[in-house]
């Protein structure tokens, strides 16, 4: 489980696991797990933060319900700082999650997160997309070439 916290100080611990990935999906039509094979899901987290604190409130919808923090108070909440924290922490929940062939993906990412720009960030996950779809993830153990090859959650 990793956490993070908001401009209110608010502690949010993030599990992904099958039911997240399925939660997430249902409630907002993507699948996480376009992140851990490479797709473009990746970039357009990076790029829109709406999406991001989108997915962020559904993985924690279970706390902010009981917490009584609204989704739109729950995105107020989560700028600057506190966004990338919580951008951090879901990279590394997914890579937590990810069986190890598909790690090779998210670890470079992950570190991208935490220390590049944002151009850098996209130019990152554009190869690493491009790796994944041409099937030439050799590094991550043979990955399946595209989310569509990743088993349904």
């Amino acid at each position: 489980m990793h956490a993070f916290a908001d401009n209110k100080g608010r502690q949010w611990s993030l599990v992904i696991d099958v039911p997240a990935i399925r939660d997430v999906r249902k409630a907002l039509g993507v699948n996480l797990c376009d992140v851990v094979a490479g797709g473009e899901l990746a970039r357009r987290l990076s790029t829109d933060m709406v999406l991001l604190v989108d997915v962020l409130y559904v993985l924690c919808m279970d706390q902010a319900v009981k917490a009584n923090v609204s989704d739109q108070e729950f995105g107020r909440a989560l700028v600057g700082d506190s966004i990338d924290a919580a951008e951090t922490a879901m990279v590394e929940e997914l890579i937590s999650f990810s069986p190890r062939r598909r790690r090779a993906v998210l670890t470079p990412l992950l570190s991208a997160l935490k220390t590049m720009g944002p151009e850098q960030v996209n130019t990152l996950i554009e190869n690493l997309t491009r790796l994944s779809v041409n099937g030439s993830t050799s590094s991550a153990g043979n990955a399946p070439g595209s989310a569509e090859s990743t088993p349904s959650a």
